[in-house]
Order: structure tokens, then C-alpha cells, then sequence
């Protein structure tokens, strides 16, 4: 999920949250006593999704096999891909190796 800036805070892009931030907030909370003396339950997505400083990008004219190896150099599973209208949308390695599986050339842009 990208997370886009909300009222009251700057606009723009800020980052991604994903199944793997939601599992290290749930795991660092040991009974349902502690989530609500912590507060977790109250606890904002900006608070543990990723910024879009540690997030990689890749350009649409990218490959896939580029995209691959940026993922697995910054140990991220996702990264934004800036469209040229100025969408954003997210290449995972599920979506790589989908790609593959169909049959896609690894030099096929994202």
C-alpha cells in the first residue's frame, strides 16, 4: 500500500506499509493487555510503514531483472515505480516472477 500524505500533515507521497510492517508491529506485542496499555491499537500507519527514503524505485522503461536486483540489493519487498502521469504503482517479487513464469523475457520493461 502507498501511503499518501493525509490532512493535516504535508502532501505528497510518504511511503509504503506493508504485511511485513504489520507483522513486525503485531509481533512486538505480546497479549491483548499490553496492545491496549501501549496504545497499539491506536497506533497510526506512519508510525511503522516505510519512507520513501528507504523504499526503492524503478522507472516503467526498467526491466524486470533490473527490478529484481533492486530489490534484493535493498533487502525491500516492494518498490514504487514512478509512472509518467504522475501515478505511482509497486513491483514486488511476486509480481516479477509472475511475469517470468508467463513467459516475459527478463529484459521486458516493468
Amino acid at each position: 500500500l502507498v501511503v499518501k500524505g493525509v490532512k493535516g500533515m504535508e502532501g505528497g507521497w510518504l511511503g509504503i506499509f506493508s504485511a511485513l510492517d504489520v507483522a513486525r508491529g503485531l509481533a512486538s506485542i505480546t497479549s491483548e493487555l499490553e496492545a491496549a496499555r501501549t496504545g497499539a491499537d491506536q497506533t497510526r500507519v506512519c508510525a511503522v510503514m516505510k519512507t520513501l527514503e528507504v523504499v526503492p524505485t524503478c522507472k516503467p522503461s526498467d526491466t524486470i531483472q533490473h527490478a529484481l536486483s533492486t530489490l534484493i540489493s535493498s533487502r525491500q519487498n516492494a518498490a514504487i515505480v514512478a509512472n509518467a502521469d504522475g501515478t505511482y504503482s509497486l513491483v514486488t517479487p511476486r509480481c516479477a516472477l509472475q511475469a517470468l513464469a508467463e513467459g516475459l523475457p527478463s529484459d521486458i520493461s516493468v
